[in-house]
């Protein structure tokens, strides 16, 4: 699964980022190895007894990526290529080649100051559901601000503890067969979709309580809607 992933164009083989990974300040190092323990594992399925060989190979990619040097490494991508280990069977160099296509091509979410691309994309979300339902979307300012919250960390993480893995390999794919151009669209298809089929149940407990509601939103979107 993603195996067929081409690496970047621009970058030298992922061998030669791990050896040039060695050269990288302290500041860096410690970031990467701040957030090894941060990546979900328990959710991505990785057993106790393989953590600690996961860990090992999540370290080398991250370290990579700093390495490649055209992106700064932020607090989440390390959410994105351990799911990416997971998904190309902890096989390095492909983990490594996804995790890269996807980041490189969310540029706009994951680049500027206090990831401000993010903020916009979770804006642009808001008022997508207050177009397509404003009774239900627009006004009350507790939903709608924690709606732009969770989708902020929905978008981030690419889906991963958002939705199950089947779900994540799907939208991963969708993202993959739609190039590296649409990303952004796709996640708020994805976004607008889950928050619709919660809609009903939103609904109900806006009714009695806002931030219930709130809640109530992300967690149904999360699940997919399922009552």
């Amino acid at each position: 699964m993603f195996a067929d992933v081409a690496a970047p164009a621009d970058a030298p083989p992922y061998a030669t980022l791990v050896l040039r990974a060695e050269q990288l300040s302290t500041e860096e190092l410690e970031a990467v190895e701040a957030d090894l323990h941060r990546a979900g594992r328990s959710e991505l399925g990785v057993a106790d007894d393989a953590a600690e060989a996961h860990r090992s190979s999540l370290r080398n990619v991250l370290r990579a990526w700093s390495a490649l040097d055209v992106m700064a490494y932020t607090q989440g991508m390390n959410i994105i290529a351990a799911a990416a280990l997971v998904a190309t069977q902890h096989d390095e160099e492909h983990a490594f080649r996804l995790f890269a296509w996807l980041v490189r091509s969310h540029r706009t979410l994951f680049g500027g100051a206090g990831l401000v691309g993010a903020r916009v994309e979770c804006r642009a979300l808001r008022l997508l559901l207050e177009a397509r339902n404003p009774e239900l979307w627009r006004g009350e300012r507790t939903l709608s601000d924690a709606i732009e919250m969770c989708a902020s960390q929905w978008m981030l993480s690419l889906w991963v503890g958002v939705l199950p893995l089947d779900g994540v390999w799907e939208v991963w794919r969708l993202l993959l067969a739609e190039g590296d151009e649409a990303p952004p669209a796709t996640n708020l298809r994805v976004a607008v979709a889950l928050l619709e089929a919660a809609a009903p149940t939103v609904a109900r407990a806006l009714a009695d309580d806002a931030t219930a509601a709130a809640e109530c939103a992300e967690v149904e979107a999360g699940t997919g809607g399922e009552n």
